[in-house]
């Protein structure tokens, strides 16, 4: 009986099949579930991390426009300038208390003009202007008054070796009293000139007999 029950045993065990293989199967199994958990959290985790950063990025630009139209915004990485602070001689005064609380002057603003701005800013400046020792006393020369070469032809005046227009600026001087006027020519016929006055803008009226004879003289006058 005994030998008849270990043959029975042994033959048992023998037909028992091998558990090693499917231990190692489940063992690979679970390893690569666990792979793929992990780079499945870790893309995941990536992917909330750029959308995280992508997201600051776009608050920090649209507060950086903000501050940039309101003038008030100052980049983190801008270099502040450095001030370095002199030690004050031996016979400099101390600062007084005004010095301390003097505030830095504002930014000064400089406008560019154009040309032709200035040019017409320069004009009516001119006009508006009042004519300076235009109306004054004036010491002819008495060769002049002696030599008066004086012609009215076409609308023109030829007087002391030059030719005047209408429109033209000139002075006017009395030889007699020595007075001068500022003028301008108004209108030259056959025998007279017309001329306004620059002070108050009167007319006179001057013949050519008067240039002739050397009571008075005509002079071109350049605008001040």
């Amino acid at each position: 009986m005994l030998v008849v029950g270990m043959c029975v045993s042994h033959h048992n065990v023998r037909n028992t099949p091998s558990t090693h293989p499917q231990v190692e199967q489940e063992h690979r199994y679970e390893q690569e579930l666990a792979i793929e958990e992990f780079e499945a959290k870790k893309t995941e985790l990536k992917g909330n991390l750029i959308s995280e950063l992508q997201e600051k990025k776009k608050q920090i630009e649209t507060e950086r426009h903000s501050m940039e139209l309101t003038g008030g915004f100052t980049s983190s990485t801008e270099t502040k300038a450095f001030t370095r602070q002199l030690r004050r001689r031996a016979n400099e005064p101390a600062p007084t208390q005004n010095e301390k609380r003097r505030k830095a002057s504002p930014t000064q603003i400089n406008f560019t003009l154009a040309e032709d701005e200035i040019l017409q800013d320069l004009k009516i400046l001119n006009k508006e202007k009042p004519p300076k020792d235009l109306d004054r006393d004036y010491v002819p020369d008495q060769q002049t008054i002696n030599h008066q070469d004086c012609r009215l032809e076409n609308g023109k005046l030829y007087f002391e070796k030059r030719w005047f227009h209408a429109g033209q600026p000139v002075f006017l001087d009395y030889y007699k009293d020595g007075t001068r006027i500022a003028a301008e020519i108004v209108a030259i016929s056959d025998r007279e000139i017309w001329i306004r006055k620059v002070s108050d803008g009167s007319k006179l009226r001057i013949f050519a007999s008067q240039l002739n004879r050397g009571k008075c003289g005509i002079k071109r006058r350049t605008l001040q």
